[in-house]
């Protein structure tokens, strides 16, 4: 797929990546060049179908360099989450028996010589070129390594090995977080990915292709930035990398892009941002903002019960973008046409505000075992507070507790040497238990309502699911996180953390100061819970 895309657009820019401040453009022939001269290099070292190779690296073109790379051999990648602590990273690199494993920073080079010792599989360790490299006999550096394989002749084993492929084969295991316990392996093949990718065809509405611009920053060890530049790409669509999440608001003006994924804690902050600059505004934008916003919610609310705005409406709306909503749009770059979220819920009215403001919020649901998605909207009919309709092709029902079923061609093939907690989810006919308690409305669109796991049942047996009222909680300005609890209890409780960036900068406007955030967590009345 790669190489027929490539003979489309050799010289057109595939992946841009900053280098000392600046954006460097990677062309397709150039990247697809490398890939195999990555795989042809650890053909030399051994690597063959079915074995594993690690990648533990930021979103960078040289991550997908790898990653198409070890497929190329029909070896299998094993993505590891950027952060990964020493306990995490080594449990995945043993478990998974890489034999190499690809860094991008010093910190992460350290971080895996630290355990190498422990890795008997572990054969090498590949660094981009900006990080400093020991004497090791293990460790080289990345340029190095492709000269390896940097001929005609390796660049046309590994082309043949790709002609005799499978695409049930596994191709990827993905770990879970291990949040909830060990770590497990998901085992995805070429089948699962290509399955999404085609059926992204059906929605040429929401990725145009050859003119879109994107932006990868989630850990791509995750599936949802994963299977969204897979996509991406699939349309010809050019990625800028981003490899710190914490500057990704601030490139949105410099990379104008066209389409992006995002978690909705992240449109959340957006949303809270721009409320916390209109609080410091004067009583007259104040107002402007106010009457704009129900602007928004009632677009967005006529194209929900599918009506028309009427002339008088229509005017509204327009005098509210050119006031409000095209300076909105301009500050995260003036080019959005759409924005995916996944991985927890939306609350509705922060798809409606952007939706109202110009910049639609398609909500999509999917775990790793299934490539991500499950269901999404159309672009004709979004539903904030459902997660649309199941995808076409796959097969979706409610058990009996009101769990989520789901069986497709994007169903995993099992948890990477883990059979037994391979049967608890998935049966022999196919459908994958998801965990996830949800229903159907009569159109047809599903609505999450909680995780299995999560419900809490009280002393008195009620059941309770808490993520609304997280949600409700977290809506709150100054609120950054919430948790509640309370199983076996009489009562609930929430555990909440303070956003301190939104705190530090209320407590400014009203000319005081914290230079340590203690007494607001503890309850200052002078400044803490009179805020709150």
């Amino acid at each position: 797929m790669l190489a027929d895309l490539c003979a489309k657009h050799p010289d057109k820019a595939m992946f841009w990546s900053k280098e000392r401040g600046s954006w460097v453009p990677w062309t397709w022939s150039a990247l697809l060049s490398d890939s195999y001269s990555y795989a042809a290099s650890h053909l030399a070292l051994g690597l063959q179908s079915g074995d594993r190779a690690a990648i533990f690296a930021a979103n960078r073109p040289e991550w997908f360099l790898a990653d198409f790379g070890i497929q190329s051999l029909g070896g299998i990648s094993v993505p590891v989450y950027m952060h990964s602590n020493l306990e995490h990273l080594e449990f995945v690199l043993g478990h998974s028996e890489s034999q190499s494993v690809l860094v991008d920073s010093q910190e992460r080079l350290e971080s895996v010589l630290k355990v190498e010792a422990r890795l008997p599989s572990l054969k090498k360790i590949i660094a981009t070129e900006h990080v400093t490299i020991p004497d090791h006999p293990k460790v080289c550096h990345l340029s190095s390594f492709l000269e390896e394989g940097n001929n005609e002749d390796s660049h046309q084993s590994v082309k043949e090995i790709i002609q005799d492929l499978e695409p049930e084969s596994t191709c990827t295991i993905s770990y879970t977080s291990g949040t909830t316990g060990v770590p497990k392996g998901v085992m995805l093949n070429a089948s699962n990915f290509l399955f999404i990718l085609e059926n992204s065809e059906k929605n040429k509405e929401l990725i145009s292709g050859d003119n879109e611009v994107t932006m990868s920053y989630l850990p791509l060890a995750h599936i949802a930035q994963r299977i969204g530049d897979y996509t991406s790409l699939y349309h010809g669509a050019q990625i800028y990398c981003i490899d710190d999440v914490y500057t990704f608001a601030d490139e949105l003006p410099n990379i104008r892009p066209t389409l992006f994924v995002a978690v909705p804690r992240i449109l959340e902050k957006i949303y809270e941002k721009i409320h916390d600059a209109v609080r410091k505004a004067n009583p007259r934008r104040q107002k402007i903002f106010a009457w704009a916003e129900a602007q928004a919610q009632a677009h967005y609310k006529r194209f929900e019960e599918g009506r028309k705005p009427t002339a008088k409406q229509w005017l509204q709306w327009k005098v509210a973008d050119t006031l409000v909503f095209k300076k909105i749009r301009k500050a995260v770059g003036g080019r959005v046409r759409a924005i995916v979220v996944g991985g927890s819920p939306l609350p509705p009215r922060i798809g409606a505000f952007f939706f109202g403001a110009g910049m639609p919020v398609f909500e999509v649901y999917g775990l790793t075992e299934t490539t991500a998605p499950i269901s999404h909207p159309n672009p004709d009919d979004i539903r904030y507070g459902t997660v649309g309709k199941v995808v076409e092709g796959g097969e979706l029902k409610i058990g009996q507790d009101s769990e989520i079923l789901y069986r497709g061609p994007n169903v995993f093939q099992g948890y990477f040497l883990r059979p037994e907690a391979t049967a608890d989810v998935l049966t022999d006919d196919g459908w994958f238990h998801t965990g996830d308690l949800g229903s159907v409305d009569n159109e047809g669109n599903l609505r999450i309502t909680g995780r299995k796991k999560d419900l809490i049942i009280t002393a008195g047996g009620k059941n309770i699911a808490p993520s609304p009222i997280e949600e409700k909680l977290r809506s709150h300005l100054f609120v950054g996180q919430a948790v509640v609890i309370g199983d076996n209890q009489k009562y609930l409780v929430a555990l909440l953390t303070l956003d301190s960036e939104v705190l530090q900068d209320e407590l400014k406007t009203r000319g005081l100061t914290a230079q340590d955030m203690s007494p607001l967590v503890e309850g200052d009345h002078r400044h803490g819970f009179k805020l709150l």
